[in-house]
């Protein structure tokens, strides 16, 4: 519904949260067909599912900014690794 109203931005607030893989594959795809027709933000906590969706991610802990850019970016940053996948600086 709404993107019947033809919105410049949609906003997912954990759209994956609670969801079977192949529900979360089916919501990756159609994510994947948004791009280019809205502009997405994605509150997520499964950054495996970021990672999988966008062009540039910004990165948050403790309401600070980790950091900020494409995923390749992100992934090799040292407080990105810290803060969520557990590895030391």
């Amino acid at each position: 519904m709404t993107l019947a109203a033809k919105p410049s931005l949609v906003l997912f607030d954990e759209p994956t949260a609670g969801m079977t893989p192949m529900e979360t594959k089916a919501t990756i795809e159609l994510i994947h067909k948004l791009k280019g027709m809205v502009t997405i933000i994605i509150i997520e906590h499964d950054i495996n599912m970021v990672f999988a969706v966008s062009d540039r991610i910004l990165v948050m802990d403790q309401g600070n900014v980790l950091a900020d850019g494409p995923p390749e970016e992100v992934k090799a940053n040292e407080a990105v690794k810290a803060a969520y996948f557990g590895e030391e600086i």
